[in-house]
């Protein structure tokens, strides 16, 4: 596969594919680290409260809580010293979507990656409501896109605004050199971040972008279109473009060029898993649409 290249085909639309509110998917989905907040909710915190596993006992002078009190426990001890249960609190998190919204992520220019975004950003904000967590939303490209920025909220519908500009704005930026500055708008406290894009871009870009997210949970998503791994059936010529200039191209379709494109294209693949779990967790790979079962898999497995 010519570096950079992507296979193009197929009417050209500037209408969005909507989706049913109704069949958004159940997206699950834990952390494996301890969560240090005192907000209820779902997740095992660092705290001491109700509502979670057993984490020890504790002298009663040191914890003087008459309700957890465990006589049992207290009988054990030889010199009769009255023992209380430690449990940890439940806790809630702050989840973001952050997406790239280049021009690289509408390659065919009728909205579909925008879509799955919305449906991402619909499905996961819908999932921690039910959780107890808190969603937000930063979109980047040449910048941080303020615009499309929501900080974590609780508020049902916040997301709204974010959905309508993803079904109405165009994609026109010329690279990602904003995900750079991401880290800043997320603050200090440990967020989990979903963070979608089709991953064009140099490593010198990538590399130090995903080092300042380094403080958080990072699951990436690779979205990227089918035609990327394999090149369509038959003879003829092909049209690619790059990501990177938007300059086309012409390819005659030979045995040779599908393997060639092929091999290219899992070496592509192997580096950037490398490069994305080297900051992250393992990178889930999704091609043309997020399969929601297999993303709650990945995200349960942490």
């Amino acid at each position: 596969m010519p570096s950079g290249a992507r296979a193009r085909s197929g009417p050209v639309s500037d209408a969005m594919p909507a989706f049913d509110d109704a069949a958004l998917p159940d997206l699950a989905y834990k952390v494996r680290w301890r969560v240090p907040g005192a907000r209820p909710g779902s997740h095992r915190g660092r705290q001491n409260g109700s509502g979670g596993e057993l984490r020890g006992y504790v002298p009663f002078w040191s914890s003087p809580d008459t309700r957890r009190i465990d006589f049992a426990r207290s009988a054990k001890e030889p010199d009769g010293t009255l023992m209380v249960r430690q449990i940890e609190q439940r806790s809630a998190i702050d989840v973001y979507v952050i997406a790239d919204l280049s021009a690289s992520m509408d390659p065919t220019e009728d909205g579909a990656r925008r879509a799955e975004i919305a449906k991402l950003v619909k499905a996961l904000s819908q999932s921690a409501r039910r959780s107890g967590d808190a969603f937000g939303f930063i979109g980047f490209g040449e910048t941080v896109m303020r615009d499309d920025l929501l900080k974590a909220s609780r508020v049902r519908g916040a997301e709204q605004a974010v959905l309508e500009r993803l079904q109405t704005e165009p994609l026109t930026a010329r690279n990602i050199n904003g995900l750079k500055d991401v880290a800043a708008y997320l603050g200090t406290r440990r967020r989990l971040v979903l963070l979608v894009s089709d991953f064009h871009a140099p490593r010198s870009v990538l590399e130090p972008s995903l080092a300042a997210l380094g403080r958080h949970d990072i699951v990436p998503i690779v979205l990227r279109d089918r035609r990327e791994r394999e090149l369509p059936s038959g003879f003829g010529f092909i049209h690619v473009r790059d990501v990177e200039t938007g300059q086309p191209r012409s390819l005659l379709l030979r045995p040779a060029l599908r393997r060639r494109w092929s091999q290219a294209a899992a070496e592509n693949m192997r580096m950037l898993g490398q490069l994305l779990s080297t900051y992250g967790r393992p990178p889930f790979f999704a091609w043309d649409r997020i399969n929601y079962e297999r993303l709650s898999e990945h995200l349960l497995a942490g």
